[in-house]
């Protein structure tokens, strides 16, 4: 969409909370049992602080395709639109809803957007073979995880406050989460307990030792 097109939308639509948007888009992935899961330090802030501060989410390919089929109601009734994230091989790695409020949406860069407004995050997830198992893979950072760590995904039905405008109104979540999320969070950031800065690890695998213990090893295809 054109930047003059996104203001009138702006002026004449506003922006409605990212959390609405959410719950809204939550409803029509669960309603098309396609998979659209809590991923990264949403996960993190969930079961941590019980609190969802976190836009990150995980999507199969179907997922993206519905999301994609359901920009202009996206567009018209919540003031939001899709950037997408290409790698050099021409698939799409990232896909962000942005508020077309924002004023850096033009950006070509994956910033997380303005403060007050921020994107709903969509990592894209393919499940690969490799050698007689299947892994999650992650295309964005390249991180690896047993497939049954990921899917099928369980469900969270989630209360939050979602504000505009000064007011504030409760929210119902029904979120998507990793079956193996504890397993997930172990691999990516280790002692997640404890709060740090530590951001998840690029081009990993996941697996887990003789002794039970889950480490992150730098991929490569097993010979």
């Amino acid at each position: 969409r054109e930047q003059d097109e996104m203001n009138a939308t702006a002026e004449k639509v506003g922006c409605k909370p990212t959390l609405e948007v959410l719950a809204w888009l939550m409803a029509q992935v669960n309603a098309k049992n396609n998979t659209l899961m809590i991923g990264y330090g949403g996960l993190i802030h969930i079961h941590r602080e019980k609190s969802f501060v976190k836009n990150d989410l995980w999507s199969s390919y179907d997922t993206l395709e519905q999301i994609n089929q359901l920009e202009p109601e996206l567009y018209h009734r919540f003031g939001f639109t899709i950037r997408f994230f290409v790698n050099k091989s021409g698939f799409v790695t990232l896909a962000q809803l942005a508020p077309v409020c924002d004023i850096n949406i033009m950006d070509r860069t994956a910033n997380k957007g303005m403060i007050g407004k921020p994107r709903l995050e969509v990592y894209l997830l393919e499940v690969i073979p490799v050698n007689n198992s299947r892994w999650a893979k992650v295309l964005w950072q390249g991180s690896m995880f047993p497939e049954s760590y990921l899917y099928p995904p369980k469900h969270l039905e989630f209360q939050t406050l979602a504000s505009s405008d000064m007011t504030a109104k409760k929210i119902k979540l029904n979120l998507q989460l990793p079956p193996g999320d504890l397993q997930v969070l172990s691999c990516l950031y280790g002692n997640w307990i404890i709060p740090s800065a530590k951001h998840a690890e690029k081009s990993d695998k996941c697996i887990e030792t003789s002794e039970g213990i889950l480490e992150n090893v730098p991929y490569q295809m097993d010979k």
